[in-house]
Protein backbone atom coordinates (compact mmCIF):
# COMPACT_ATOMS: atom_id res chain seq x y z
CA UNK A 1 0.00 0.00 0.00
CA UNK A 2 1.23 3.64 -0.99
CA UNK A 3 2.61 5.51 2.05
CA UNK A 4 0.93 9.52 2.11
CA UNK A 5 3.90 11.85 2.24
CA UNK A 6 2.89 13.78 5.37
CA UNK A 7 5.50 16.56 7.12
CA UNK A 8 6.71 15.67 10.40
CA UNK A 9 8.43 18.30 12.79
CA UNK A 10 11.96 17.59 12.80
CA UNK A 11 13.95 15.28 15.37
CA UNK A 12 17.43 15.61 17.02
CA UNK A 13 20.03 13.58 14.16
CA UNK A 14 21.56 12.00 17.28
CA UNK A 15 18.90 11.24 19.95
CA UNK A 16 15.94 11.28 17.63
CA UNK A 17 14.01 13.57 19.84
CA UNK A 18 11.09 14.99 18.59
CA UNK A 19 10.30 18.70 18.67
CA UNK A 20 7.50 20.77 19.24
CA UNK A 21 5.87 23.29 16.75
CA UNK A 22 6.71 26.43 19.07
CA UNK A 23 10.32 24.92 19.85
CA UNK A 24 10.73 24.59 16.26
CA UNK A 25 9.07 28.03 15.37
CA UNK A 26 11.78 29.70 17.81
CA UNK A 27 14.69 27.76 15.64
CA UNK A 28 13.75 28.40 12.22
CA UNK A 29 16.00 31.40 11.77
CA UNK A 30 18.67 30.51 13.39
CA UNK A 31 21.59 28.53 11.92
CA UNK A 32 22.44 26.25 14.23
CA UNK A 33 20.97 24.79 17.96
CA UNK A 34 21.44 22.08 20.31
CA UNK A 35 19.01 19.65 21.91
CA UNK A 36 17.23 19.98 24.03
CA UNK A 37 17.63 16.50 25.55
CA UNK A 38 21.03 15.26 24.74
CA UNK A 39 22.68 19.00 24.43
CA UNK A 40 24.42 17.93 21.20
CA UNK A 41 24.55 21.04 18.46
CA UNK A 42 23.16 20.15 15.16
CA UNK A 43 22.83 22.34 12.20
CA UNK A 44 19.06 23.77 10.89
CA UNK A 45 18.75 22.58 7.50
CA UNK A 46 15.59 24.72 5.70
CA UNK A 47 16.05 22.68 2.09
CA UNK A 48 12.63 21.76 2.15
CA UNK A 49 11.31 25.22 2.59
CA UNK A 50 11.80 25.40 -1.15
CA UNK A 51 9.49 22.53 -1.61
CA UNK A 52 6.68 24.12 0.14
CA UNK A 53 7.07 27.27 -1.77
CA UNK A 54 6.88 25.12 -4.92
CA UNK A 55 3.79 23.32 -3.38
CA UNK A 56 1.95 26.82 -2.15
CA UNK A 57 3.09 28.80 -5.56
CA UNK A 58 1.50 26.06 -7.90
CA UNK A 59 -1.51 25.88 -5.16
CA UNK A 60 -1.75 29.94 -5.78
CA UNK A 61 -1.89 29.81 -9.13
CA UNK A 62 -4.76 27.26 -9.38
CA UNK A 63 -6.72 28.56 -6.94
CA UNK A 64 -6.36 32.39 -8.41
CA UNK A 65 -7.40 30.74 -12.31
CA UNK A 66 -10.27 28.93 -10.40
CA UNK A 67 -11.73 31.55 -8.84
CA UNK A 68 -10.99 34.28 -11.48
CA UNK A 69 -12.35 32.02 -14.34
CA UNK A 70 -14.99 29.29 -13.56
CA UNK A 71 -16.57 30.89 -10.01
CA UNK A 72 -15.90 35.15 -11.18
CA UNK A 73 -14.94 36.62 -7.52
CA UNK A 74 -14.49 39.97 -7.21
CA UNK A 75 -10.71 41.19 -6.28
CA UNK A 76 -11.19 41.87 -2.64
CA UNK A 77 -12.64 37.71 -2.19
CA UNK A 78 -9.35 36.84 -4.35
CA UNK A 79 -7.13 38.77 -1.73
CA UNK A 80 -8.66 37.47 1.16
CA UNK A 81 -8.55 34.11 -0.10
CA UNK A 82 -4.86 34.87 -0.95
CA UNK A 83 -4.41 35.95 2.46
CA UNK A 84 -5.19 32.58 3.81
CA UNK A 85 -3.25 30.77 2.12
CA UNK A 86 -0.17 32.87 2.89
CA UNK A 87 -1.03 31.99 6.81
CA UNK A 88 -1.39 28.44 5.77
CA UNK A 89 1.77 28.54 4.56
CA UNK A 90 3.80 30.23 7.12
CA UNK A 91 2.25 27.90 9.40
CA UNK A 92 3.39 25.00 7.79
CA UNK A 93 7.46 26.45 7.92
CA UNK A 94 8.09 23.96 11.21
CA UNK A 95 7.18 20.97 8.99
CA UNK A 96 9.30 21.64 6.50
CA UNK A 97 12.65 22.49 8.56
CA UNK A 98 15.44 19.64 9.64
CA UNK A 99 18.17 19.00 11.62
CA UNK A 100 21.56 17.94 10.60
CA UNK A 101 24.57 16.61 12.47
CA UNK A 102 27.24 19.47 11.99
CA UNK A 103 30.65 18.11 10.44
CA UNK A 104 33.20 18.65 12.84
Amino acid sequence: MAKLFLPSLPVCPYCKTIYRYGDVGSLVLKRTGSCYHCGKSFKISKKKLLILLLEFLILYALIDLFFIGVAKVTLVVLFIINVLLVAAGIVMIPYYIMFVEQNK
